[in-house]
């Protein structure tokens, strides 16, 4: 038993039942692909887009829709009746001060076009601290009836002045995912996946939906930090068991390293490294499969790697790429320990694993190897 070990049970079932939700990744989009999911500028195109009703979708009303929905529930001092699905949107206005507005949304400009008749003012933060003149924003827009301050950032702002209200990405996601149902059918394929890819990096950029993991940590710290410990000390069992068990082997035990374990056969050809990452949440381990130094250029000679797939391609996974300088990966698999006992030694299920699975592999490699280098 380990010392202490029941009184750090409890603390894993308290853990447990108070565990929050973790994040998951999101999912690739036009702006994580292109390269450009933090610059705000880039953020700043898209508002300007999809609130200016000139353009072609018909996704203005759901943002109107939603920042009158917003401002109204922090403030009663402004009337949005104004704030529909015809309004325009202007970026980067110089103010008396020299200074820019991000983006002023309106209903319509005066005669003279000097003035607006009702707009909202909104400077746009994404990482950046605001420093800006707000006053001076606010006092270089004339409107002839109602004008409303917003600044729009992806972290929560508390400090502002009174003409102005905050709202973050992460009060207005949840807004437009509710009230986009009722657009789907009015709007393009092409509109909505727009929107649905800017929506996702809106995710990727709301600094305050990531906090929940962060605030349990601190609060857990210390039992944390032991199971982390345990988990670090059972690998390092792993490894000297697992080293231990392959002296009689063709394979030797070469590191652990951080997440992973390194094996090589003992001439030093092949090379595996076995990922723990999933070793205890699903009990399974991935792996790859490597040629190293004179093996690869060994491999380099072999002109057809077809035989690869055709034999092992229905349960592993081929690398495209089957030639290099001084390493390469053939093939990645899966350890399964799904089906382990209580009383099955982990180590030798792994080295059951290298006896029937990895060694047929090894043969076939070195009889390419051995077929073109004579």
């Amino acid at each position: 038993m380990l010392p202490d070990s029941a009184i750090l049970e409890e603390q894993i079932q308290v853990l447990e039942k108070h565990l929050p939700e973790v994040s998951k990744p999101l999912s690739p989009d036009l702006f994580s692909i292109s390269g450009h999911p933090y610059f705000e500028a880039v953020l700043s195109n898209w508002f300007e887009y999809f609130l200016e009703s000139d353009n072609p979708h018909l996704l203005c009303g759901l943002f109107a829709e939603c920042f009158k929905e917003l401002i109204t529930g922090l403030t009663d001092r402004v009337n949005l009746e104004w704030l529909t699905d015809q309004i325009h949107c202007i970026q980067e206005v110089q103010t008396k001060n020299g200074n820019f507005i991000d983006l002023i949304v309106y209903d319509d400009k005066t005669e003279d076009g000097l003035s607006f008749e009702n707009a909202l003012i909104i400077e746009h933060k994404v990482e950046a601290a605001l420093n800006n003149d707000l006053d001076d924003y606010f006092n270089s827009t004339t409107v002839v009836d109602e004008k409303c301050g917003v600044v729009l950032s992806a972290y929560a702002i508390n400090k502002l002045p009174g003409n102005y209200i905050n709202i973050t990405y992460y009060e207005l996601i949840p807004v437009l995912e509710k009230r986009l149902g009722s657009y789907t059918l009015s709007n393009s394929l092409q509109s909505i996946s727009y929107l649905k890819d800017f929506v996702n990096n809106l995710k990727r950029m709301d600094t305050s939906t990531h906090t929940d993991e962060l605030k349990f940590c601190f609060e857990h710290g210390q039992t944390i930090a032991r199971v982390a410990k345990l988990k670090q000390n059972a690998e390092a069992q792993l490894a000297n068991l697992l080293r231990i068990a392959l002296e009689p082997t063709a394979y030797k035990m070469v590191r652990k390293n951080a997440y992973s374990l390194s094996i090589r056969t003992n001439d030093d050809q092949i090379s595996l490294v076995i990922e723990l990452g999933q070793l205890f949440s699903e009990k399974k381990c991935t792996f790859q499969y490597w040629l190293y130094k004179e093996a690869t250029q060994q491999w380099n000679k072999v002109p057809d790697h077809s035989r690869l797939e055709k034999e092992f391609g229905a349960e592993f996974e081929i690398r495209s790429q089957l030639k290099a300088k001084e390493w390469v990966e053939l093939l990645r698999g899966t350890i399964d320990l799904s089906k382990m006992g209580n009383d099955d030694e982990v180590h030798l299920l792994i080295l059951q694993y290298l006896e029937e699975k990895v060694d047929p592999i090894n043969k076939v490699v070195r009889e390419e190897m051995a077929k073109y280098n004579a």
